[in-house]
């Protein structure tokens, strides 16, 4: 059997394993997917394997044995035979588990590629059509209704077991993974089709964040949901949602309010709104170059403290007196009303776009 599994993977295991017992033998996965069996066209009822499997019937003319890989089991060993005397099946099961951790391997490689190009979508580093055409090697079509979800965890600790949940059946046949999770930084990110499964691969993620965390508090796990949306800047878009959905609190959630300023921001060319922005705030910052004055940060803090005069003063440090003069200066060199409400509403859009270029910038 070592023999076949250098040679020929599953398929190879299988067959010796078959020769050797003399009897027909199976690999499931645990949602009942032939992964590959000796005969190939053998018929399986995977409701009695698995009944065989969680009853440890010694009556049962079957033999079902389970295949783990760091504590979680991946799959089921099933052999149409009640003796094995010279111990194969614990081979085999060292086999299987070997081989499908190479085929994870080689899966936790393209979850790093997906994560970079993910992270470069999300930033607005690559181009729509770029990122639709790189995006099609993972099983993404760009054009289609994706949400995005995102996991997080605030108290896992370096020490956290990693996160290898997916789609056993996807690494045999050599397919794009569905259920594929990117780790960006400390967040667990999926891209999921617009279906009626998405609440329960949201609520799978959520629990295995729990595994992972070996016994954390139930409570600080968070899984943001965004919504559903077409093409690359759709996937920004929900990311940016599933990001406010997390922030929101501790389990599964879907956005209660989302933040405008920041989705146009997030859905848009960069370029074209960094002028925007500019051109908005220029004269404060041709102002604050010229005379090392403080008016950009000063209109910052104030509509962050939402434009109250006490809260503005004790953030900055400064009299009523000097913020109502740098109030003054500011709306003459912008030709803009503080008090009005289309007015404010730019100059946060204005902002929020100057945030997120300094971000990508990494300033």
């Amino acid at each position: 059997m070592v023999s076949a599994a250098r040679s020929g993977g599953l398929a190879h295991i299988l067959g010796s394993l078959r020769s050797a017992l003399s009897a027909e033998v199976a690999f499931f996965d645990l949602t009942g997917n032939v992964l590959s069996s000796a005969p190939a066209r053998t018929l399986w009822d995977f409701e009695r394997v698995l009944a065989v499997h969680r009853s440890a019937d010694a009556s049962a003319p079957l033999t079902v044995l389970p295949v783990d890989i760091d504590g979680d089991t991946v799959g089921l060993l099933a052999a149409r035979a009640t003796d094995d005397p010279q111990q194969l099946l614990p081979v085999a099961i060292d086999l299987l588990a070997l081989e499908i951790s190479k085929l994870r391997a080689k899966q936790s490689g393209q979850a790093q590629l997906l994560a970079t190009l993910l992270e470069d979508i999300f930033t607005k580093r690559v181009s729509d059509a770029d990122a639709a055409a790189r995006l099609a090697p993972f099983g993404i079509d760009g054009a289609a209704r994706h949400r995005v979800l995102v996991g997080w965890d605030p108290t896992a600790g370096p020490g956290r077991r990693q996160l290898s949940w997916g789609s056993i059946d996807a690494l045999v046949q050599d397919r794009p993974d569905p259920l594929m999770r990117a780790r960006i930084g400390d967040q667990i990110v999926m891209v999921v089709p617009d279906d009626a499964m998405v609440q329960r691969i949201a609520e799978t993620l959520h629990a295995h964040l729990l595994g992972a965390g070996r016994g954390g508090d139930p409570s600080s796990v968070r899984v943001g949901v965004g919504l559903a949306h077409a093409g690359t800047a759709g996937l920004r878009a929900s990311y940016h949602e599933a990001l406010t959905a997390v922030h929101e609190g501790g389990g599964v959630r879907s956005p209660k309010r989302v933040d405008l300023a920041g989705l146009f921001v997030m859905t848009n060319t960069a370029d074209s709104l960094r002028d925007l922005a500019k051109s908005i705030l220029g004269p404060l910052i041709d102002y604050d170059r010229v005379h090392n004055s403080d008016l950009l940060r000063t209109l910052q803090v104030f509509l962050r403290n939402n434009r109250s005069i006490q809260a503005t003063t004790e953030a900055l440090y400064v009299h009523r007196n000097t913020l109502r003069y740098r109030r003054g200066q500011i709306e003459q060199l912008l030709d803009m009303d503080l008090d009005d409400s289309a007015h404010i509403a730019n100059l946060w859009l204005a902002f929020a776009i100057l945030d997120d270029a300094n971000i990508r910038d990494g300033e």
